[in-house]
């Protein structure tokens, strides 16, 4: 067995140590590792490398959050939107995954003007000029407060009656459409 290759290990020596009646082995990887491995794990393949085979397969297959981001996003036009076609938050709003292990969904828009445009600074949000949750794109995407979300919203009468007074008349035929009475 010394000097023999099994997959990124090479055999150097008999280590001496036995478990579970196999000869333990001292081999080196590729990469520089010494330890000591099984004999079977060696002859069935089950070992192959220290563990940086498994890292590097895993570094190729991983995406980074960019990579991802760009991957779901409908880039059409220049001053199109650029539609989310990935997994939607409940208010319609394009969502992706941070990397790490505490993951946790974040705000597609967020990500895609953080990339572009730069920090998005605190207690700031993110507002769409095209009206658009899903869109991605970012000459679509500037900051601003909550208020000026508000006003952006009532300016453009998607807030149902706000600057709208309702006539007597409109009020009593709600109230009986609601109470269930006829008119």
């Amino acid at each position: 067995m010394i000097g023999k290759v099994f997959g990124r290990w090479t055999v150097i020596e008999d280590s001496g140590e036995r478990t579970y009646g196999t000869v333990l082995y001292l081999c080196e990887c590729v990469c520089g590792t010494r330890r000591p491995v099984r004999s079977t794990m060696l002859r069935n393949g089950t070992s192959q490398s220290c563990g940086c085979l498994h890292r590097e397969i895993i570094s190729g297959i991983k995406n980074t959050l960019e990579e991802r981001l760009w991957k779901y996003i409908n880039k059409r036009g220049p001053n199109d939107c650029w539609l989310w076609t990935a997994s939607l938050n409940a208010y319609g709003y394009g969502q992706i995954q941070s990397e790490g292990k505490n993951r946790k969904p974040l705000r597609a828009s967020r990500v895609v003007y953080s990339l572009t445009k730069g920090p998005i600074p605190k207690g700031k949000h993110v507002l769409h000029t095209c009206d658009n949750r899903a869109c991605c794109n970012p000459k679509h995407l500037r900051v601003g407060t909550h208020q000026d979300n508000m006003d952006d919203m009532n300016t453009k009468g998607r807030n149902g009656n706000v600057g709208r007074k309702l006539s007597t008349v409109e009020i009593t035929r709600r109230q009986k459409t609601r109470y269930g009475e006829q008119e």
